[in-house]
């Protein structure tokens, strides 16, 4: 493995820990599924963010939840419930 590989991976992994370590707020979010072209869907889905203040980790969260979303479906309503690390 080449050094410049190997230096890029610890960059990354060192931004990842301070990313992670920096986040002081993390939401639990919920939203409801509109059925569009689907015949069936779940009722909710559910998401998880973490963010550096409580809107930054809501929107994570909510982002999160609507990726979750069937195809033939979409999220609506979101709810963020969030606490402090």
């Amino acid at each position: 493995m080449k050094l410049s590989s190997v230096l890029s991976i610890v960059s990354l992994v060192a931004l990842l820990t301070i990313s992670a370590s920096a986040a002081k707020w993390e939401c639990k979010s919920s939203c409801n599924i509109q059925l569009i072209s689907a015949k069936s869907g779940p009722d909710r889905v559910t998401g998880i963010g973490t963010g550096k203040n409580e809107p930054e980790a809501c929107k994570n969260a909510k982002r999160d939840a609507t990726q979750k979303a069937p195809r033939g479906t979409y999220a609506r309503h979101c709810q963020c419930k969030c606490k402090k690390k």
